[in-house]
């Protein structure tokens, strides 16, 4: 396991298990892990949500703006704030994110999300 004693890592993105269990590791491995983009840190995890359920073909365009606006906009605009902020420390860093496999393999009622996350691949 690597050794982050000392170091400061942001976890931002959804409040889940995936998010705590990522949280968990990266504290058992010495880390000081926080939930403020804007507190000083040495990286960035962001986790995306899975919120947005519904059938493609019967789908409402709201789910699909929520879907884009937490999952791609938000996401977007978070990677900038984090990035900002670390070419500001002239500390630099890592940014980390992940998407789920929705972005991978079309999974039944997460095609808003697919499609969300689809979009922050490299």
């Amino acid at each position: 396991m690597i050794d982050f004693s000392g170091q400061t890592i942001l976890i931002s993105g959804a409040d889940d298990l995936l998010t705590r269990g990522i949280a968990d590791v990266l504290r058992a491995a010495g880390a000081r892990v926080t939930t403020d983009e804007h507190a000083p840190h040495d990286h960035a995890v962001i986790v995306p949500s899975f919120a947005h359920h519904g059938d493609v073909a019967a789908s409402d365009p709201a789910l699909w703006d929520a879907a884009l606006e937490h999952n791609f906009e938000d996401v977007v605009f978070t990677l900038q704030t984090i990035a900002q902020g670390m070419i500001a420390r002239g500390a630099g860093g890592t940014i980390t994110l992940i998407v789920g496999a929705a972005a991978l393999t079309p999974i039944p009622g997460m095609a808003a999300d697919g499609v969300a996350f689809t979009a922050l691949r490299p």
